[in-house]
């Protein structure tokens, strides 16, 4: 989810200052946020998606 977010941003030509300005969140958080190493903000990833013009969706698997 991470590295596709990553890829979102590149395609939208968004840059982590672009994406933390527009969110009024630290360029800190931002950088966290594409961090394998920390665990995932999924509605700070859904922000940076609509950011880039995507939405994320998921659906219930049953077993």
């Amino acid at each position: 989810m991470k590295v596709m977010t990553f890829n979102e941003m590149i395609q939208a030509r968004l840059g982590m200052e672009d994406v933390a300005l527009r969110l009024s969140v630290s360029h800190q958080l931002i950088r966290q946020m594409l961090d394998l190493d920390h665990p995932a903000d999924l509605d700070l990833i859904e922000r940076v998606m609509n950011l880039a013009g995507k939405r994320i969706v998921a659906y219930p698997v049953s077993s």
